[in-house]
């Protein structure tokens, strides 16, 4: 157990829930005037403050004070089990302009009484030193252990008898729910947000060139509109009862603070790893070879089946080895149901490699059950990504700010940003002309890479297919406003090919303010080709 306190009770929520039905009732007359008008500036001047609640109903202001009582108590029985935590790393003392040294900030909470804080892998990444501190003001040294490809990570201290929060079951989310956010947003320790739960099982695909992997996958994530920001990474998302239904991961933001979507990773699956990683010290994952999504509701409909996840991919590997077929419903693996797309990929963290599980699939109308046996996955063996999953616009909270305390998308190489402010060309406060350095050149303000076999796969790109791919485009950026996307081509610039990053980069570095210059790519869409010419000058 991972919990040592009871959760909250729910039952002065449960009254305060209903509240919300006689709030608006109440409002008009919340506040009123009881007094008669004043005839002069000096009886308005004394009467100023004479506004009053009596004429509230006792009932509805019973209710009112029973809601705002119960968030009071469920922000201080939370309090205890999330801490801050600090990061440094001397190795990036010699920054170069355009980089400072890195350090950040970011939550955790307390997932075992003996010391085990459990954190988002992004807010200690690569940082050399770890501080935890605890809401009661002690700090501790903490030793990281990673789980790079869930996002999740693991930091033990030195410390016994810390209060926890029970992890709640987050297949039970329901959407319309009440959430509170905790953390240490922008370094303010015990931040306290309010919203509810936004969806359910959103997915994405986030590069990060700091890992070996390049890319943070996404399943299954728990969408909220409790404000999250840079900091709140790591901490805990909350239920009415004090219970953890999510490790709040990353927002998506045009400007890089919070825009009202933000995203946890729900709680079963941060136990899962959490356990894995104290036990282990690694996360082992199986591996059946295949690309899945969760089954549609109309389709799930159509063939009187209760969930499922289609496999829209079935590559070399254990699947195809059994039987498996591209389009196949996964209904079951082993003893676990498979309602969706993250059911399937929590089978790989319950079933070990080299054990052989039956799956059972549902094929032309018939159920089928195959036996297969699974394999260890590795960084080269991994299942592929949807490739309707684009990083397009999806912000992580990365923990080093670099920009003058104003938070950038740390997904995008810095080097393209040179020349865009925070908020993109023209930057700046309130959209104020952001000054440019001397000599400072103009950028695309995208992240690209060069073609190679599994970015055509991930795209559908025909082999034909020529240029530099387009991995994210910087909101606000020069490439944004020119209509790039994510899996576009760019195939010339100024009227030069381009046929690898390095080749684009030489490519801006001819260019200066005030050139006007062109820009060609293609677009590969349902099947058909785009090629787009774009004339534009450097501003």
């Amino acid at each position: 157990m991972n919990s040592n306190r009871k959760p909250l009770s729910s039952t002065l929520i449960a009254t305060a829930g209903a509240s919300l039905v006689v709030v608006g009732l109440a409002a008009s007359t919340i506040y009123s005037e009881t007094a008669p008008k004043p005839s002069s500036a000096s009886e308005r001047s004394s009467l100023q403050h004479a506004r009053t609640v009596s004429r509230v109903e006792s009932g509805a202001r019973a209710t009112i004070e029973t809601l705002d009582s119960a968030f009071a108590d469920l922000a201080s029985f939370v309090a205890p089990a999330v801490v801050h935590i600090r990061v440094t790393n001397p190795e990036t003392d010699n920054a170069t302009p355009f980089m400072s040294p890195m350090g950040g900030e970011g939550s955790g909470v307390i997932y075992r009484s003996d010391g085990y804080i459990l954190t988002n892998d992004h807010v200690v990444n690569g940082f050399n030193k770890v501080t935890v501190i605890l809401n009661d003001g002690r700090e501790f040294p903490g030793e990281v252990i990673r789980a790079t490809d869930t996002d999740l990570a693991v930091v033990k201290i030195k410390a016994k008898d810390l209060p926890t929060l029970k992890f709640a079951d987050s297949e039970k989310v329901r959407v319309g729910q009440y959430a509170m956010a905790v953390g240490a947003p922008f370094g303010l320790e015990n931040s306290v947000t309010i919203g509810h739960i936004s969806g359910l099982n959103r997915a994405n695909n986030i590069p990060d060139s700091r890992i070996d992997q390049g890319m943070r996958s996404y399943f299954g994530l728990i969408q909220t509109d409790a404000p999250i920001n840079s900091g709140n990474s790591g901490g805990p998302l909350i239920n009415i009862d004090g219970e953890v239904v999510g490790i709040n991961t990353a927002i998506s933001s045009p400007s890089g603070v919070n825009a009202g979507i933000g995203f946890a990773i729900p709680s079963n699956q941060a136990q899962v790893i959490a356990d894995m990683l104290i036990d282990k010290g690694k996360v082992v994952r199986s591996f059946m070879g295949v690309g899945p999504e969760t089954l549609k509701e109309f389709r799930r409909k159509e063939l009187g089946l209760e969930g499922g996840a289609v496999l829209k991919e079935v590559g070399d590997g254990p699947a195809k080895r059994a039987g498996l077929k591209q389009g196949d419903i996964v209904l079951r693996i082993g003893e676990a149901p498979v309602r969706n797309e993250v059911d399937l990929r929590q089978a790989m963290l319950r079933y070990a490699p080299k054990e052989t599980v039956q799956v059972e699939v549902f094929r032309d109308k018939k159920r089928m059950t195959f036996d297969l046996t699974l394999e260890e996955a590795t960084p080269e063996k991994t299942l592929p990504r949807n490739p309707r999953q684009q990083p397009r616009r999806q912000q992580q909270e990365w923990p080093d700010d670099p920009f003058g305390g104003q938070q950038m998308p740390e997904w995008i190489p810095r080097e393209f940003f040179r020349g865009f402010g925070p908020q993109g060309p023209q930057g700046g406060p309130e959209g104020a002309p952001r000054v440019r350095q001397q000599g400072e050149k103009p950028r695309l303000g995208v992240s690209v890479e060069t073609l190679n076999a599994e970015s055509r796969k991930q795209h559908s790109l025909p082999s034909s297919a020529k240029g530099i791919l387009v991995v994210a485009v910087a909101p606000g950026s020069l490439g944004e406003q020119l209509g790039l996307e994510a899996g576009d081509l760019i195939r010339k610039l100024g009227g030069q090919e381009v046929n690898s990053v390095d080749g684009l980069v030489k490519v801006m570095d001819t260019l200066s303010y005030g050139d006007q210059t062109t820009l060609e790519f293609q677009r590969h869409r349902d099947g058909r080709t785009e090629v787009q010419l774009r004339t534009f000058t450097l501003e």
